[in-house]
């Protein structure tokens, strides 16, 4: 035994020496040196920039401080551009679209969970394949944003301790080039056709929702009405079907469910009991002259006005439904005149009444309008009395850090106008109301 124990002694020498151990620092002439390179950077990373865009755009008002947080109980929502970052351009070292898709995708999200948001609305839509056909059909290979990659934002979002909701853009054109009247007056006939496709989608949308671990779906559309929806006719013919596709949802999702993705709420039992939510889409219209020196409190009165008039249309609705909660839903665009006009289109240009080729280059940026109205509709929702609102949502939020219209896109799309508070003044009033107490 003691023989073993000096041989293995001496193999242990042997081989501390030829590896430079047993004190020396040295390299032995048989040791091959390993060169460590540097981690190769991918071309088509993403990382926040500070953007420069023109003095001008700061507006002509003293940004407000924000005066106070929600209380925990409300949910901080954010809306996203209903834009699939892929249709946004790559980067010049980067030809992969859908690699620098995703990566804008888990940037936004880090960006969104810092500033407080607790909820993700994310928008998805497509053309129909005819819509001659009855029920309208349709092909989810041509979605805006792919199954694939919706699959990939909504684990990246749950990984970052973020729910996600979906809702569904309703279009009324087809791959072959026929389109139903955009927000004219339908026919029955339309209407139910309409309602029929909108189930079409809705089915297949709620199991996939479910699926993949989606925690709210919308029941009803975005971006399309008719403007007769008020007609008895119509109205019950929207009613009556949409209730039966709530029911079939229901069927096959889990999650909660959101009426008032369209701006329209019908206090209807066969509607408002079958449902989570409601969600108020609020706006606010100031004079002229009172633009002119616009202010936190001339915004607020204005909003809660706003609020009255909405309560006027839905009256109470938990006496329909004892647990529904309410979100309001804020979109403020960042430009001089937009509560004294509205909303205006901020993805691509349109002609304006005196045959403007493009009436958004007409139109004035201004961010402290933005932030005036940010901070205004969130104390409003405080103030009020009527809702017991369950949520707030903020957006739209913009995928891109780009300010400059055209600076990032494939069309000539303008953030500077938009309801974005991206790397806006309102960004940090959200921020400071989002956070927690």
């Amino acid at each position: 035994m003691e023989t073993i124990a000096k041989l293995h002694l001496a193999l242990l020498l042997i081989l501390l020496t030829a590896c430079g151990g047993g004190g020396g620092g040295g390299v032995s002439s048989n040791t091959v040196v390993q060169q460590i390179s540097a981690p190769a950077v991918d071309p088509c990373a993403v990382t926040t920039v500070t953007p420069a865009f023109p003095n001008s755009y700061a507006g002509a008002f003293t940004n407000p401080t924000p005066s106070t947080r929600f209380p925990n109980s409300i949910v901080r929502m954010i809306d996203l551009k209903d834009y699939y970052p892929a249709s946004l351009p790559a980067n010049s070292t980067c030809t992969d679209r859908t690699l620098i898709a995703r990566n804008r995708f888990t940037l936004e999200l880090d960006r969104l969970k810092a500033l407080g948001t607790e909820v993700v609305w994310i928008v998805n839509y497509g053309p129909w394949n005819d819509i001659n056909q009855v029920p309208w059909q349709f092909d989810k290979a041509r979605f805006q944003i792919p199954e694939s990659e919706m699959t990939y934002f909504v684990t990246q979002a749950k990984s970052k301790g973020l729910k996600v909701y979906l809702g569904w853009q309703m279009w009324v054109t087809d791959i072959l080039g026929n389109s139903y009247p955009y927000g004219a007056n339908l026919t029955a006939t339309q209407m139910t056709n309409v309602m029929l496709a909108h189930r079409n989608i809705m089915n297949y949308l709620a199991t996939y929702a479910n699926t993949t671990g989606i925690d709210g779906l919308a029941v009803d559309w975005q971006a399309f009405n008719p403007s007769n929806l008020s007609d008895p006719t119509i109205k019950e013919i929207y009613i009556s079907n949409l209730s039966t596709t709530i029911d079939q949802i229901k069927s096959s999702f889990t999650g909660k469910t959101v009426i008032g993705f369209n701006g329209v709420i019908f206090p209807d039992l066969r509607l408002i009991s079958k449902v989570d939510m409601a969600r108020i889409s609020l706006g606010a219209n100031v004079t002229s002259l009172q633009n002119q020196t616009l202010d936190v409190s001339t915004v607020k009165t204005a909003f809660l006005q706003s609020i009255t008039q909405s309560y006027a249309q839905t009256g109470d609705l938990t006496q329909l439904n004892p647990s529904i909660k309410i979100e309001f839903q804020f979109a403020i665009q960042s430009r001089d005149k937009y509560f004294v006009d509205g909303w205006v289109e901020d993805g691509f240009c349109v002609t304006g009444p005196a045959n403007e080729p493009c009436i958004q280059t007409t139109y004035t940026t201004d961010f402290s309008v933005q932030a005036i109205g940010t901070e205004a509709a969130f104390q409003a929702t405080l103030a009020q009395n009527l809702y017991s609102v369950g949520a707030v949502t903020t957006g739209v939020y913009w995928h891109t850090d780009s300010i400059i219209p055209g600076e990032d896109a494939t069309q000539l799309d303008f953030p500077n106008l938009s309801a974005s508070i991206r790397n806006k003044p309102a960004e940090n009033i959200v921020k400071y109301w989002y956070s927690k107490n």
